[in-house]
């Protein structure tokens, strides 16, 4: 390994702790400690010169020199993704990476990402719901005004029928044990 004195000894010294700490170059994967081997499942041989890509998804991004950015993602191990993991990635001299990995995620973080998961998904069930509900007000319309119509949707299958109470039904369902799961995580048993 040609690093410096000082970034060696860090190694070194990372290499006995219990965070796992992979270096990367230009030309991949150059130093992996032996928790950072239980991590990804391989050895240090099998390792090295893998690029980020094939580490973990996403990879954190490329910094400069000086540089340091949190990460998020799941580790590509040989048999597909695998632990979701959260870390500090290093710039270094010469290009150089190094990521600090940390296995366990937390309650909290764990709601942050229950949390945001519940912002994406809400702008689309809002308009699932608020769609099933202008089908239902124009299916009640169509058959007020038209009683042939109304007499033939007699005919339709009751999941027909009820389409649009049944979506808006899921759609509620899902708000609310989401907002349930937030308020178990966060300790707060309101909803």
């Amino acid at each position: 390994m040609s690093l410096p004195d000082y970034h060696t000894r860090f190694l070194l010294a990372a290499s006995v702790g219990q965070d796992a700490l992979v270096v990367l170059d230009s030309e991949g994967l150059n130093f992996i400690n032996p928790a950072g081997e239980r991590l990804l499942d391989r050895d240090s041989i099998s390792l090295r010169g893998l690029p980020a890509e094939q580490l973990i998804a996403p990879p954190p991004p490329a910094l400069e020199q000086g540089d340091e950015s949190p990460f998020l993602g799941r580790v590509l191990g040989p048999d597909g993704p695998g632990t979701l993991v959260k870390g500090l990635a290093f710039g270094l001299e010469d290009q150089r990476q190094m990521w600090v990995f940390r296995e366990n995620i937390s309650l909290a973080e764990l709601g942050s990402l229950a949390a945001g998961l519940m912002h994406n998904l809400a702008g689309p069930l809002s308009v699932i719901r608020s769609s099933a509900e202008m089908m239902n007000t124009l299916l009640n319309k169509l058959a007020e005004d038209d009683p042939t119509l109304a007499e033939r949707m007699g005919d339709w299958p009751p999941t027909l029928r009820r389409g649009g109470d049944k979506i808006i039904s899921q759609v509620d369902q899902i708000a609310a044990n989401t907002r349930d799961l937030l308020a178990k995580i966060s300790g707060d048993s309101r909803r």
